[in-house]
């Protein structure tokens, strides 16, 4: 029993440590891309020059797919921050089942349902706002959907593991 809490504890500092490394990059591009859009915005003719053959892209385009890309980025960071979390309470208790892991999972849930409405209406309000309306826009995301459900039963099965642990630690 002790070697797979060990082999769960390596896990988690690993799985811990990466989520951080990605957050942080994640937020450099983000930045990166604000910035380059922002220049172009300011600095470039209304239509883009565009490779022999291909279609030429507006600044209304590009604005919607950078800004689609920023908004999801910052629920990837949100959600990677709660991941981290959950793998850092892990860490932290020497075991997987505690309130603040149940707690992580419950929010981690609660922004995938957010973002699989928010990403595409944001989306959608914005290529409204510039005419600019690609074959890909969609209600919800029902990907995310399914994976909020997972987060969702995944804090309950921890949660109730964390009520055993508690009657058992109490009981020692």
């Amino acid at each position: 029993m002790s070697e797979t809490l060990n082999k769960l504890n390596r896990i988690s500092r690993l799985v811990e440590k990466g989520a951080n490394i990605i957050m942080f990059l994640l937020i450099i591009v983000m930045i990166l891309m604000l910035i380059a859009v922002t220049i172009l915005m300011i600095l470039s003719p209304d239509v883009l020059p565009s490779p022999p053959g291909a279609e030429e892209f507006t600044k209304d385009q590009i604005l919607v797919v950078c800004a689609n890309a920023v908004l999801s980025g910052v629920f990837l960071v949100i959600a990677l921050y709660y991941v981290r979390s959950f793998f850092g309470s892990i860490h932290k208790n020497n075991t997987p089942f505690t309130d603040e892991g149940v707690r992580s999972l419950e929010i981690l849930a609660i922004i995938l349902v957010a973002c699989a409405f928010i990403v595409p209406l944001g989306s959608a309000l914005l290529s409204f706002a510039t005419g600019f309306w690609p074959a890909q826009i969609a209600v919800f995301n029902p990907f995310l959907l399914f994976m909020a459900l997972v987060m969702y039963f995944l804090s309950l099965i921890f949660k109730y593991g964390a009520a055993l642990q508690k009657e058992s630690d109490e009981t020692l």
